[in-house]
This record gives structure tokens, sequence and C-alpha cells, in this order.
């Protein structure tokens, strides 16, 4: 571990435990106070300075809360009422300085103190509320993100299962239709005789389309014998493949020799 990192360690540990610290001494001038002049027990005083400084903790707490909920709040939202956990932050301060120091000053006021402690009551009772209040706003506004997530969820559902709905209508129209292709097909067939007529015509065109293209290619060699293959398939409409095929059976069936001087017609 680096010393950078072992120090941010360290730095980061003292900054979570000393502001738990800090109310202490605050707390113990508060006892302090009212054990001297109110004439409390130590017990109760105790308890007092405690009552206090945790006041002073939850009001800085929803004070900076509600701050932070405002800078940050979603625009529809309307603000949290930070100024008044202000106040109540206020309240404490003068609670606290009016029994630490101003009792001090002017031991005369003795009397007026104790009224201090109902008002701190009162802090206490609005801190609970604000924060209730705010607790079930953040509930709010995560139960209306979570309605707009399933209503998202639910939408994107009923688009997927209406696009997929098309896609088998468009499927089963195609289908219809290649069955009436087939039907239209097998219906021509019948109306003019038979499958086996059929392919036959199919076959005899087919078998008249080579033979044409074979005069083809053999009236081309006669005038030109070095035309080569893909040349000549451009000019009788095939492709250099079927070319070069055709040409293999003419030489077979010897109705054409190649030789130096290229394709010979015999």
């Amino acid at each position: 571990m680096s010393t950078s990192s072992f120090e941010a360690k360290v730095t980061d540990v003292i900054a979570g435990l000393v502001p738990w610290l800090a109310p202490i001494p605050s707390a113990v001038l508060v006892a302090n106070a009212t054990q001297a002049h109110l004439g409390w027990s130590q017990p109760v005083a105790i308890v007092a300075g405690l009552i206090i400084e945790g006041l002073g903790l939850t009001s800085t707490s929803t004070a900076l809360t509600l701050w932070d909920w405002n800078a940050r709040r979603p625009a529809n939202e309307p603000k949290a009422p930070f100024w008044l956990s202000g106040l109540m932050v206020a309240v404490y301060l003068i609670s606290t300085i009016g029994l630490t120091v101003v009792l001090d000053l002017n031991t005369a006021l003795v009397h007026v103190a104790p009224a201090v402690f109902p008002v701190l009551a009162l802090v206490g009772t609005i801190n609970i509320a604000l924060r209730s209040q705010h607790k079930h706003r953040l509930a709010r506004i995560a139960e209306a993100d979570r309605l707009a997530l399933e209503a998202a969820a639910k939408a994107e559902e009923e688009r997927k299962a209406d696009e997929e709905r098309r896609r088998q209508e468009r499927k089963a129209d195609r289908e219809a239709r290649r069955q009436q292709t087939v039907n239209q097909n097998a219906q021509q067939l019948s109306n003019n005789g038979s499958v086996d007529a059929f392919v036959d015509r199919v076959q005899a065109g087919r078998a008249a389309k080579k033979a044409s293209i074979i005069d083809a290619m053999l009236n081309v060699y006669r005038d030109n014998p070095f035309m080569g293959d893909t040349e000549l398939g451009g000019k009788v409409g095939v492709t250099r493949q079927t070319i070069y095929n055709y040409r293999k059976e003419l030489e077979k069936t010897g109705r054409v020799h190649v030789n130096g001087n290229g394709v010979e017609v015999l």
C-alpha cells in the first residue's frame, strides 16, 4: 500500500469518526450549565446535554438532506421545506449558546432558561415530521418510477407481441399465396393434360434452347475460332461456364476440334 493510499484511508476513518465525537464537548457544557445554573442533578443534566446535541445533529442532518434534495429534485417535484429545517438548526444553536454562554454572562436569565426545553421538544417533533415527510416523498417517487418502468416494459411487450403477430400474418399470407400458386399450377397442368406432358414440354424447351445456343456457338467459331469463352458467352447470352461445358460436349461428340488454330468446326 502506498503512502498516499494509506493517508487517504486514515483520513476517511477520521472524517467518518470525528463528526460523531464533535457534539460531546457541547453536550458536556450544556450538562455543566444545567447543573450549575438550574440546579439539576448530574443524571438529568447529562440527559439534557445528550438531548440538545442529538437534536442539533438530527436538525443539521435533516437540513442538509433537504437542501441536497432541492438541488437534485426532479423538475416536476416541489421543493422540500429546507427553510424550516434551517430554522430548527438556528433554534438549536441559540439554545446551546444561551445555556452555555449567556447564562454565565447574565445569571438573571436563569428563570427563563427552562423555557428552552419545550422549544427543543418542538424542534424534535418538527424534525421527526420533516424526516417522515421526506421518507414518504422518496417512497412516492420510487413507486412512480416503478410504475413507469412497468408501464414501459408492458408497452415493449405489447409492441413485440404486435410485431410477432404481424410477422405471423405476413408468413401466413406468403404461405397462402404460395399455396394458391401451387394450386394454379396444378390446375394448369391438369388442364393441359398431365404432369408428364408438362415435364416433357419443359425438357423439350430446354433442349431446343440448348440446340439454339450450340448453333450460335458454331456460327461464331466459324467466323472467329479464337474467341474466348467469356466473350462468346456475352454474345449468345449465357455464362462462361456454360460455354465451356457446351464446347466440351461438342468436342466429345466430334463436332469441333480445339487445336492451335482455335476451335475448328468439323
